[in-house]
C-alpha cells in the first residue's frame, strides 16, 4: 500500500511541475517568422536561429484558455491574410509556369519524334542507295558475262521501289512538320521550341 501511495504522489508531482513552472514565472517567448506567422513558446530550444525579433511576454498577456490576447494580433492578422494571399498567388504562378513548361515539353517531344523518324528514313535511304548501287554492278557483271540475272534484276527492282517508298515517307514527314508548326502556333507555343 505504501508503495502505491508513493507512486501516486510521484505521478501527481510530475504532472504538476510543468504547470507550476509557467505559473511561477517561467519565461514565455513570442516572435513573428518571415512569413508573418506569430509563434508563442515557453521552451527556449524552440526559438528560431534567424533574425526574428523575439519578445518575452508575461502570463498575464495570455487569455485564460491559453490563447494570446486578441489585441496583440491586430497588426499581425492583416499580415497573415496577406501572406496567405501571396502564397496562393505564388502557387498559382508556379502552376502556370509548370503548365507552360509542360506544354513546351509536349510540343518539343512531338518535334523530336518527327526528327527521329526523319533521321531513320534518311539513314535507311542511304543504306538502300548503297545496296542498289552494288546490286546494279552485280547485274551488269552477270549480263556482261552472259549469265542469267533474272533474280538479281528482281532484287534491283525491289530496292528501287523501296527507295521510292522512302522518298514518299520523307515527303510526308515534311508535311507533318509544317502541320506540327501550325498546330503549335495555334496552341500558343513559339516555333523555337520545335527545334530539336
Amino acid at each position: 500500500m505504501e508503495k502505491s501511495a508513493s507512486t501516486l504522489l510521484f505521478s501527481i508531482l510530475c504532472m504538476c511541475t510543468p504547470v507550476c513552472n509557467v505559473a511561477m514565472g517561467d519565461e514565455i517567448y513570442k516572435w513573428i517568422d518571415p512569413k508573418g506567422v506569430t509563434h508563442i513558446t515557453n521552451d527556449p530550444s524552440n526559438l528560431p536561429d534567424g533574425n526574428e525579433q523575439i519578445e518575452k511576454i508575461s502570463l498575464d498577456e495570455l487569455n485564460p484558455d491559453g490563447a494570446q490576447d486578441p489585441s496583440l494580433y491586430e497588426n499581425d492578422q492583416e499580415s497573415v491574410i496577406s501572406t496567405e494571399e501571396q502564397e496562393l498567388n505564388d502557387i498559382s504562378e508556379e502552376q502556370k509556369l509548370r503548365e507552360e513548361e509542360g506544354k513546351k515539353l509536349y510540343w518539343r517531344g512531338l518535334a523530336l519524334e518527327l526528327k527521329n523518324r526523319e533521321d531513320y528514313i534518311k539513314g535507311e535511304m542511304e543504306y538502300t542507295v548503297i545496296l542498289r548501287r552494288e546490286k546494279k554492278r552485280e547485274v551488269d557483271w552477270f549480263l556482261t558475262n552472259g549469265y542469267a540475272a533474272d533474280y538479281l534484276i528482281l532484287d534491283l527492282r525491289y530496292l528501287e521501289d523501296k527507295l521510292k517508298d522512302l522518298n514518299t515517307k520523307l515527303a510526308s514527314i515534311e508535311k507533318e512538320k509544317e502541320l506540327l508548326s501550325t498546330d503549335a502556333r495555334k496552341a500558343g507555343v513559339s516555333p523555337g521550341y520545335l527545334r530539336p
